[in-house]
């Protein structure tokens, strides 16, 4: 009987009891609240795509988190830093996109320098 007494003032969730009203979470993504009808009501946080190629699950926080700050990756494999520039040769500037990551994957945009000058041809002497 205490147990009824005490859900007609609250709820019940997983073993613990919760006062009408009481909000709390059941993980770092999971919101709740007791309503006054005795019914837990939850709500499950959603994540957007991590600006970053190396993102990690941390367990005290809901969404994946970019340790080395926001990147994105060269074919080659390298990562780059936001806001900074790869040369994988002479000729390759390669840098993040500047969309914030809003609908791209996590892909490097190069240029490549074009070649500015004429070839200049040689002919060797004829020897003989």
């Amino acid at each position: 009987m205490t147990t009824l007494s005490l859900l007609s003032k609250g709820c019940l969730h997983e073993g613990q009891v919760y006062s009408s009203g009481e909000k709390f979470q059941t993980s770092p993504c999971v919101h709740c609240v007791c309503d006054p009808s005795g019914q837990v009501l939850c709500l499950a946080g959603a994540c957007v795509m991590p600006p970053c190629v190396d993102a990690v699950n941390d367990p005290d926080q809901c969404c994946p988190v970019c340790p080395n700050g926001e990147n994105c990756r060269h074919s080659d494999g390298t990562i780059i830093r936001k806001g900074e520039v790869y040369n994988p040769d002479t000729k390759t500037t390669c840098m993040c996109p500047n969309n914030d990551f809003l609908f791209s994957t996590h892909s490097a945009i190069c240029l490549v320098e074009p070649i500015t000058e004429k070839p200049v041809f040689t002919v060797d002497p004829v020897r003989n």
